[in-house]
């Protein structure tokens, strides 16, 4: 995780190694998703955001789920992928404003869509996912995946559709 505060590209590579191969422990790619998550947004946001990190984030989470992959650890920091701020939120603006050039917020909602109504996906990652759309201030659409979750059998399904439903009710962060 702490290999992100390098800001170095160089990161970038050791975090897909480890999060790409079978045989890394969980504790490792935990740690490794945090780490890549946190190489272009997180509090604090970080000074250069990856590009880099930002693709293969994305890459992770728009592919094949397991109840162990993608990690919830460090997804909160997702929270924090804005396109709007308070006008105290200096930092969250200037993260934005080197951000904008890659950073595509609706590729990112789409992604964590599709992980909060994937069933073999683990019920934290879901979760997760849940509150990051919450944080961006998708509303609307937590009261379709709440629909869309109730129909389904799993045994975390009533949990997580009670959860999208009652987030769809709050007000978001923006």
């Amino acid at each position: 995780t702490g290999l992100s505060a390098t800001e170095k590209e160089e990161a970038i590579a050791v975090f897909q190694k480890y999060l790409e191969a079978s045989d890394t422990p969980s504790e490792v790619k935990d740690g490794c998703f945090e780490g890549l998550i946190s190489s272009w947004v997180g509090i604090p946001y970080p000074k250069k955001p990856s590009k880099a990190g930002y693709e293969l984030t994305l890459k992770l989470l728009e592919g094949t789920k397991t109840e162990k992959f993608p990690p919830w650890k460090g997804m909160s920091k997702l929270n924090f992928a804005k396109t709007e701020f308070k006008d105290y939120d200096s930092s969250g603006k200037e993260w934005f404003k080197s951000a904008k050039d890659f950073y595509d917020k609706a590729r990112l909602v789409k992604a964590l869509n599709g992980l909060a109504v994937d069933e073999k996906a683990g019920y934290m990652s879901r979760d997760q996912a849940l509150y990051s759309l919450k944080s961006l201030g998708e509303q609307k659409l937590l009261e379709t995946i709440a629909t869309t979750i109730k129909g389904q059998s799993g045994r975390d399904a009533k949990t997580l559709s009670d959860r999208a439903d009652k987030l769809s009710k709050e007000k978001s962060d923006y």
